[in-house]
This record gives C-alpha cells, structure tokens and sequence, in this order.
C-alpha cells in the first residue's frame, strides 16, 4: 500500500491570501428612515420579466 504524502509538499502554490473584508456601514440614524440603508425600509419589489415566447418544437419523427 503506497504512503500518501501528506501534508502536501513544498512546491504546491501557496494558497491565494484571503479578500480584505470591506469595513461596514456607519449606523443609519431613526430620522433617515427614507435611507435605502435603514432596516426599516424594504427593498424595492423587482420589476416583473417580460414573457418569453416559447420557440416552436420540430415535429418528432420515429428513429
């Protein structure tokens, strides 16, 4: 039974450093509850998609 390496060796890359995390947003005060960033306030309902015509099915044939 052959002998698994591990931990892998030396010559692998390293392993890429992780993404800075972004600081986050200041604390929104009670007066600015028309802010988009308030808890309060619900995000906007998403317009709805236009309907997409089914494109015609050719007609099965018997192998």
């Amino acid at each position: 039974m052959p002998s698994v390496a591990w931990p892998p060796p030396t010559s692998w890359p390293p392993a890429p450093p992780a993404p800075p995390v972004p600081p986050l947003p200041p604390a929104v005060p009670s007066t600015l509850s028309r802010s988009p960033l308030a808890p309060s306030m619900p995000a906007p309902p998403a317009p709805p998609l236009p309907p997409v015509p089914a494109a015609p099915l050719p007609p099965l044939t018997p192998c």
